[in-house]
């Protein structure tokens, strides 16, 4: 009996014993992780230079450049996306877009942790100033040659139902803000009134003349 229940106690401090050991494997193993997620490998200065090159490339794309100069919806995340996919795993970087003209802050992309970096082998620091060239669309204004064509007959007399002026005399003020409309020296107009026939009033003339 004696030799049992010494067997018995001998197994269950064992199993405490295991158990233990098993705890203290899982909580080496997370200060473990922990400790290693913090520690962020980084490729060295030379090499992060030139990935920040390929980055400020990457921005003179003309598709790229658009997305971010009309501030299309989501071009950041959009922006975000292409860098993650141009540079080395395990590489961080914070890039801030400016405007040479006045300095303000265009919009700001990086893949950071929140916690920030408690571990930097290198880092280097790349500022440069683009110039991008776009095609500008000029808006041209073509000169116009009209001719109005008023209706002078008998019916044209007639007043307007719930307006003292007559159909004619509406048709005038009508032609009149036509004309204020127009481009005084590019656009022409011409005047022609019928009835029972035609009758050139006027040959077209800058709208300042008629």
């Amino acid at each position: 009996m004696e030799v049992n229940r010494m067997l018995r106690n001998v197994k269950g401090q064992m199993r405490v014993v295991e158990a233990m050991i098993t705890c203290l494997i899982v909580i080496s193993g997370l200060t473990a992780s922990i400790y290693l997620s913090s520690m962020y490998a980084v490729t060295e200065s030379i090499e992060l230079k030139k990935t920040g090159m390929n980055i400020l490339s990457l921005l003179n794309k003309p598709e790229v450049f658009m997305e971010i100069v009309d501030r299309r919806e989501n071009w950041e995340s959009n922006l975000k996306l292409l860098i993650d996919n141009l540079i080395p795993a395990d590489t961080f970087y914070n890039l801030t877009i400016r405007s040479a003209l006045d300095g303000q802050v265009i919009g700001t992309v990086s893949n950071l942790p929140k916690q920030g970096l408690e571990a930097v082998q290198e880092a280097v620091s790349i500022e440069t100033t683009a110039t991008i060239s776009m095609p500008m669309k000029m808006r041209v204004q073509i000169p116009l040659d009209t001719v109005l064509v008023i209706d002078v007959s008998g019916s044209m007399r007639d007043e307007i139902p719930g307006d003292d002026s007559t159909k004619l005399e509406a048709a005038k003020e009508a032609a009149k803000m036509y004309i204020d409309c127009l481009n005084s020296t590019m656009d022409r107009v011409g005047v022609v009134s019928f009835s029972t026939t035609a009758t050139l009033r006027c040959g077209q003339l800058h709208g300042g003349q008629v």
